[in-house]
């Protein structure tokens, strides 16, 4: 590497000649390959050909003799090295074998890989058939704190200009923040809560506002407009978010809250919720409508 380069040992920096570089390169790695062969060679293999890998083995640890006395340095390297690959196990006379488990199942098999992983508590809250997969892997990211937020880059050590949130700037950037208590996704959340006629405060953190979602005496195609409203909400905010962070534009909270009432009759299509009704009709009339 260093010839390629053409740098100094502890600076790797490319070169700008038109010298062919390939073939002197790779002579010298050839020539590396009979140095290293000539340096060190197993015990057995300069005896017997044929030796089977347990006459390499002594007392639990691999033998191995060089042509020449090993320096302190050398003799330290290979006693890390033996030290490293730790004890050699046990080898025993006789044919291999294949044990496979009774009633051999990929479940089986994963359920034994898996061992005693803690049980994933939320993924009844992602999986729906009428929420795209996109929206469901953004909230995997957002119930593992590994959602890339300013505030979480920032935390990762990734440089980035602010942390503050890129919808309304007055916080640091996390999930909670954005998609709970940031004041332009207020706004949005104010208005369709108060559409529906209820009383819901926020909670502190996306995972618990999930798990206490079913507690309403909804009903009806309110109740079928609130199974995935949050989920079209949480969408619409995340993309306006990055649509901001890269693109600089930025939408009034009258078109997010807009953007979300289409959201919901796309996601509803292959049901009867907004059957027969006008689209403009929903858009403009949004509280009658979810009520009638």
């Amino acid at each position: 590497m260093q010839q390629k380069m053409k740098a100094i040992e502890d600076v790797i920096l490319p070169t700008d000649d038109n010298e062919a570089q390939g073939k002197s390169l790779w002579r010298n790695v050839s020539r590396l390959v009979l140095d290293v062969q000539n340096f060190t060679t197993s015990k057995m293999a300069r005896v017997n050909k044929q030796a089977a890998m347990a006459d390499m083995i002594h007392e639990g640890r691999w033998t191995g003799v060089f042509k020449h006395s090993l320096n302190v340095n050398e003799n330290l390297g290979w006693d890390l090295l033996t030290r490293d690959l730790g004890v050699v196990p046990v080898l025993t006379d006789g044919e291999d074998q294949v044990q496979i488990m009774d009633k051999f199942s990929t479940k089986t098999c994963y359920e034994v890989l898996v061992g005693n992983m803690e049980d994933c508590t939320f993924s009844k809250l992602l999986w729906m058939n009428s929420i795209p997969p996109k929206v469901t892997f953004m909230l995997w990211d957002a119930f593992n704190h590994s959602l890339p937020t300013r505030g979480m880059l920032h935390h990762r050590g990734v440089e980035i200009p602010s942390s503050a949130c890129v919808m309304y700037g007055a916080m640091d950037e996390s999930a909670d923040h954005l998609f709970l208590h940031c004041q332009t996704t207020f706004e949005v959340w104010d208005y369709f809560i108060k559409a529906f006629h209820i009383s819901w405060p926020l909670s502190g953190t996306v995972l618990r506002l999930f798990q206490a979602w079913d507690n309403n005496i909804l009903s009806g195609r309110c109740k079928e407009i609130w199974n995935i409203f949050h989920y079209a909400l949480f969408w619409i905010i995340w993309e306006e978010r990055n649509i901001r962070a890269f693109w600089g534009r930025n939408k009034s909270v009258y078109e997010l809250i807009m953007h979300i009432k289409q959201t919901l009759v796309l996601w509803s299509c292959d049901k009867d919720t907004f059957k027969f009704i006008d689209s403009v009709q929903i858009l403009h009339n949004w509280e009658a409508i979810i009520h009638m």
